[in-house]
């Protein structure tokens, strides 16, 4: 075989084995000698003084993006060849930055600095890139073959690729050496070395994770977290009689188990977001989405007389007919405050696409879109969670897709999207992650009674700088026009809705409950839960649940859905915690903190799952202290580049 037939062989060697871990449940561990025939085709290509080599690393990662993320193109076509080309030059460039560095330095030190390299480029992409595309970060590749990496709940999915880079470089060397005849030359003292230590880095993430992921196990059994059982022992806070059956756990879920629990009810509505206003209108689609949670309702029996606390979950954009600052004027929010005024158990999350209203003679920010004369609007995609008092949480999506949700650098690409006709997103997020909060009520005695026109308490959403003046106004219940020209984020219009149904105020009154206590949740959405370290901010700041909502159905029936569903899988493990998921069209699932997935939907079909979840209060090492491998990795590729530059700066001298 010649020299470029062997390279197209290794090549696409290395580009499949990358590939498969992503399409393929249970086959992460072909991620750990993925990237060997490459290192081989380079150290070919350096012995044979090839030219141009770069073009097959580029190659390798092209077949690699295309494989595993195709899927995006049903989405946009444009943006979906955009991700895979640029993607796989971000991974050339670091190939090229490895070759350049084996002129100036030798031995190991060039694995080295390749290995730092790709880890110092994935945390850029998982923290700061404005476009940021991490989808195939390399720890991600293990995310169906969650009993290997239990413990990502110190590393998080970085500790992943250092493990992936370490034992390819290791196997790497031996093949090199034997390769080359340096294998004979060593004593037995030096290959059980070399043997050994790449046994133990095999082997050693395997055995840690096995013993994590039986004390996991034994947690979820018992309903005893790991941190939990001395205290759990001493009966502190249990009534004689109640230890034996936590322990037993008999007749119950596993989420059931924990001392603490809620029921949740997530509704798949499963509405082809391509056609989603043609087929039926919005106060349809609620009233579907409304019966699907009333149907699972019956399955909750009262408890001592007392209805069970329920989150309700709806997926992400359900309705877009919400204004930021005037939410009660809503049609959506006023159906989904009379069905929970016969709910009062109940809580309601769901997704939007919102609007904030700002008057501005001038564009108050690179985001803001024109509305009419002295009016502007900016857009989010937001989570909401309402209650039987008519209270409103809300919180906006962060981490936006770029392209579809957001315009990188608006500074310079506004103008750029302006000329294309506005085809960018331009949605707005928060600065900082907030939960929601689930409001328990209990019935009382006497309630009074409520007015017609509850006040609902939003948070100020944060807005840009430039237009903070303005953001926070109130926004009259009047109707809106739309937005002419822009199909994703053109606001709907908003009729004038009269305050609170007739009936509507009696029936919470009726009611009669009163708050009984609060429980922070995450929402992550959509995109923002494939970030591990962005995730552990919702844990941070309290949240005994986490959830995502989602809709996947943008990308049809590809990988794409599968993929995020497994992500999923990883922030469990990463912060413990049960996971409840939504998804419009699938796949909806209820996810242990070890990773498990315990209930799933079907694809593409309208389901409802029900089930209990743990809440927990704990905090796993990758919460206290977030990336410690990304950030050291950073570190010392920085001393190891500049190490690098000054010998060539030497050099030329």
């Amino acid at each position: 075989m010649n020299r470029n037939a062997m390279i197209a062989f290794l090549v696409a060697l290395s580009a499949l084995l990358l590939s498969v871990p992503f399409l393929v449940p249970r086959l992460g561990f072909l991620v750990l000698i993925a990237f060997v025939p490459l290192l081989c085709a380079e150290e070919i290509a350096s012995e044979t003084e090839m030219k141009r080599f770069w073009i097959w690393h580029y190659l390798t990662f092209v077949l690699w993006n295309a494989a595993t993320t195709f899927w995006v193109c049903n989405a946009t076509v444009g943006g979906g060849i955009f991700a895979v080309l640029a993607n796989a030059l971000q991974m050339s460039l670091i190939f090229g930055l490895f070759r350049w560095s084996r002129k100036y330095i030798h031995g190991t030190l060039p694995n080295l600095f390749l290995m730092l390299a790709w880890l110092a480029w994935e945390r850029y992409y998982l923290t700061w890139a404005e476009i940021s595309w991490p989808w195939l970060v390399l720890g991600n590749a293990f995310a169906r073959t969650t009993g290997w990496i239990q413990w990502y709940e110190y590393t998080g999915t970085l500790g992943g690729s250092l493990w992936i880079w370490a034992v390819n470089l290791s196997v790497y060397g031996i093949l090199m050496s034997m390769g080359s005849g340096r294998w004979r030359r060593f004593n037995w003292k030096a290959r059980f070395a070399a043997l050994g230590g790449t046994l133990v880095l095999l082997i050693g993430p395997l055995v840690l994770s096995g013993a994590l992921l039986v004390r996991e196990r034994l947690a979820l059994d018992s309903g005893i977290e790991p941190g939990a059982r001395e205290q759990f022992a001493l009966g502190a806070g249990t009534e004689p009689g109640a230890r034996e059956q936590l322990v037993l756990g008999a007749g119950t879920e596993p989420g059931a188990r924990f001392p603490e629990s809620l029921a949740v009810v997530i509704a798949q509505p499963n509405f082809d977001p391509y056609h989603k206003f043609e087929a039926m209108t919005q106060a349809e689609q609620t009233a579907v989405l409304v019966a699907q949670f009333d149907d699972a309702l019956q399955n909750f029996p009262p408890r001592d007389s007392v209805a069970t606390p329920v989150l309700l979950i709806g997926p992400e954009t359900f309705t877009n007919d919400i204004l930021v600052g005037d939410i009660h004027a809503s049609p959506t929010y006023q159906h989904f405050r009379a069905f929970l005024a016969r709910h009062p158990e109940a809580n309601l999350l769901f997704g939007a696409s919102t609007y904030e209203l700002i008057e501005s003679f001038s564009r108050p920010s690179h985001t803001a879109r024109p509305r009419g004369e002295g009016q502007w609007y900016e857009s989010h995609n937001s989570a909401l969670m309402i209650d039987t008092s008519g209270r409103a949480d809300i919180f906006h999506k962060s981490k936006l897709v770029v392209g579809v949700e957001s315009t990188p650098y608006p500074a310079l690409f506004r103008h750029v999207d302006e000329w294309l006709g506005g085809v960018m997103g331009r949605c707005i997020g928060q600065p900082e992650v907030s939960n929601l909060i689930f409001r328990e009520y209990v019935p009382v005695a006497a309630a009074a009674p409520v007015a017609a026109d509850v006040a609902t308490a939003v948070p100020a959403a944060p807005a840009a700088p430039a237009a903070a003046s303005a953001v926070g106004a109130a926004v009259p219940a009047a109707p809106v026009a739309p937005v002419a020209a822009d199909v994703a984020t053109a606001v709907p219009a908003v009729p004038v809705v009269p305050a609170v149904p007739a009936g509507v105020a009696g029936a919470v009154s009726a009611a009669s409950a009163a708050p009984a206590r609060d429980i922070p949740i995450g929402c992550a959405i959509c995109y923002e839960s494939v970030y591990g370290e962005y995730c552990t901010e919702y844990i941070r700041k309290g949240a005994r649940l986490l959830t995502i909502i989602t809709n996947d159905a943008w990308w049809k029936d590809t990988p794409g859905y599968r993929q995020h569903l497994s992500y999923a899988s990883l922030r469990a493990i990463e912060t413990r915690r049960w996971i409840a998921r939504c998804a419009n069209t699938g796949i909806s699932a209820i996810i242990d903190p070890a990773g498990r997935i315990v209930q799933e939907t079907s694809w593409w079909q309208p389901e409802v799952l029900t089930g209990q979840v743990g809440l927990s209060d704990r905090q796993t090492y990758f919460v206290r202290h977030g990336d410690i491998v990304g950030r050291f990795s950073l570190f010392l590729f920085i001393l190891l580049f500049l190490s690098v530059l000054v010998r060539a700066f030497i050099s030329r001298r």
